[in-house]
């Protein structure tokens, strides 16, 4: 028999609460952008679905990507009527804190989301060290967390039985990302690295060495730089030094942002550079205009994707990439998609299980497979996404240009780029 200590209340509690609900009295909890609470149509009840995100802080940006996803999957899924399960129907509506890019304030956001507010479902925060540390609340109240920004394996390894992740894991990036270097005439032969000191940061650094390593090339540098850097002269001088093919750069768009705009006032100019996460989304090209042409970014999925839910929700990845375009005046990225994605997987449990019992759903999402516009899902034992690829961009005179896989590229790769002053 499952427990939820603190979770679940007294009965008497229950009753309390709802009747001061119901004559409006008690506080409401503060939201950020909260759905509509306009009255539902007959025979409907409400789903709460809740998500800590940064919203302000150094991961505003990124918060912000997720907080559209999942509020474009909310309102779609209510637009088509919403959830049905065992024979009801449930509108979504999404509850929202602020966690203002402090883990510690994540974990506890969660708890509060859960505790207070009763939501039955959560929405992960932004990546792979935030998400862990929720993990644990989710796993303790036995709440099922799906989460569009976690792709290191050592997050899914930790025994966590309710989280379950979208994204492809890392060693995946580090294989497609030296795979599509491998197929030109003359592969490269050496790399440096420059890795943000950060969870995820420093473990798709890690897998694409690994990857390139086992091609046979050397890693001539790596070097880690402490989170909130404000100048990275100094790791790209000594970068720079050894005369790597390949530099690649992992941190957030602020921190690539930085070390692209300091690669040309060095003019460090490798014959490739690699960086994630930051070169797919629509604010790093906005930030560096004709700066960013040429780097080449992984990512965990593309509007060019051949994929498709046949209609169920958003029909295909171009399909959404439009719809999300219209609503929100900027370019879709991966993490915005993953995040509309991590709804339509959702959906996907409740309708099998037949039931919103999140424990029941947990089970659901174990035993998954499904084809959505974000990709095919399916679970390994550890709740992480091994069904959907990776995708590699390369920006060119301002665009987004997909050069991988084969089935989803739309141009090719440029190398090598051409030197700083040449471009």
């Amino acid at each position: 028999m499952r427990t939820r200590a603190g979770y679940l209340g007294s009965g008497l509690a229950l009753v309390v609460a709802l009747l001061l609900a119901a004559c409006g009295g008690g506080a409401s909890a503060p939201r950020a952008g909260g759905s509509s609470t306009a009255p539902q149509p007959q025979g409907t009840e409400t789903l709460l679905v809740g998500a800590a995100l940064p919203l302000t802080g150094d991961l505003a940006r990124e918060g912000k990507q997720q907080k559209d996803g999942y509020d474009l999957w909310a309102e779609t899924v209510n637009a088509k009527g919403g959830i049905e399960a065992g024979g009801k129907r449930y509108l979504v509506e999404m509850r929202y804190y602020d966690y203002k890019s402090d883990n510690t304030q994540a974990v506890k956001l969660v708890e509060k989301l859960i505790t207070e507010d009763r939501a039955q479902f959560i929405f992960g925060p932004f990546g792979s060290g935030a998400t862990l540390a929720a993990s644990a609340v989710t796993d303790k109240y036995e709440i099922p967390m799906l989460s569009p920004s976690a792709s290191s394996e050592s997050v899914y390894q930790q025994g966590r039985r309710y989280l379950f992740g979208l994204l492809a894991p890392n060693a995946a990036v580090g294989q497609a990302t030296i795979d599509l270097l491998f197929t030109l005439p003359t592969p490269p032969q050496t790399l440096a690295i420059i890795s943000r000191n950060d969870l995820f940061p420093k473990a798709v650094a890690q897998a694409i060495e690994s990857a390139a390593r086992a091609r046979g090339m050397e890693t001539v540098y790596f070097e880690e730089y402490p989170i909130g850097s404000t100048d990275l002269s100094t790791p790209l001088l000594a970068a720079k030094a050894r005369n790597p093919d390949i530099l690649v750069g992992t941190g957030y768009t602020n921190d690539l942002v930085l070390m692209t705009r300091q690669m040309k006032e060095l003019r460090f100019s490798p014959k490739a550079t690699v960086q994630t996460a930051g070169p797919t989304y629509a604010s790093y090209g906005e930030a560096l205009g004709a700066d960013a042409n040429y780097v080449v970014s992984p990512t965990w999925w593309a509007p060019g994707s051949p994929y498709t839910d046949n209609g169920k929700l958003f029909g295909t990845a171009a399909d959404y990439a439009r719809l999300f375009q219209d609503k929100y005046k900027y370019d879709v990225d991966y993490i915005a998609a993953a995040s509309a994605g991590c709804g339509a997987v959702l959906q996907a449990a409740i309708e099998a299980a037949g039931t919103t019992d999140p424990v029941r759903v947990r089970d659901a999402l174990a035993r998954l497979e499904v084809n959505t516009f974000y990709g095919p899902i399916k679970f390994n034992e550890n709740g992480q996404n091994i069904g959907t690829g990776i995708a590699i961009i390369q920006i060119q005179n301002g665009q987004q240009i997909a050069v991988a896989p084969p089935e989803a590229a739309t141009g090719r790769l440029i190398y090598p780029m051409p030197e700083w002053d040449r471009r």
